[in-house]
């Protein structure tokens, strides 16, 4: 529910575990040790150490962003390809 009507059961998203994310890419994640999810990586800039805060964007905005300074963030791949098949009327 969290994705918009570009993505559909059946569909094929590949995600490349080997690239680095940068703004507006589609990640695969987990927040807090919880399922893998499918949102947009953004940066928000430096906290006081230093370090990158990213946060979270879902594609369909009914449902929360989430912040690196705010949770515990994984990225496991960066989206790299998306197939779609046809769907025939029965």
């Amino acid at each position: 529910d969290a994705l918009p009507s570009d993505y559909r059961k059946g569909d094929d998203v590949f995600f490349d575990p080997s690239l680095d994310a940068i703004p507006e890419d589609v990640v695969a994640a987990s927040v807090n040790g919880g399922d893998a999810i499918i949102m947009e990586y953004r940066e928000i800039g430096l906290d006081d150490t230093g370090k990158m805060i990213i946060e979270l964007v879902p594609l369909n905005p009914a449902f929360p962003s989430f912040r690196s300074d705010r949770a515990e963030i994984l990225i496991y791949g960066v989206q790299c390809e998306h197939r779609r098949y046809k769907r025939r009327a029965r």
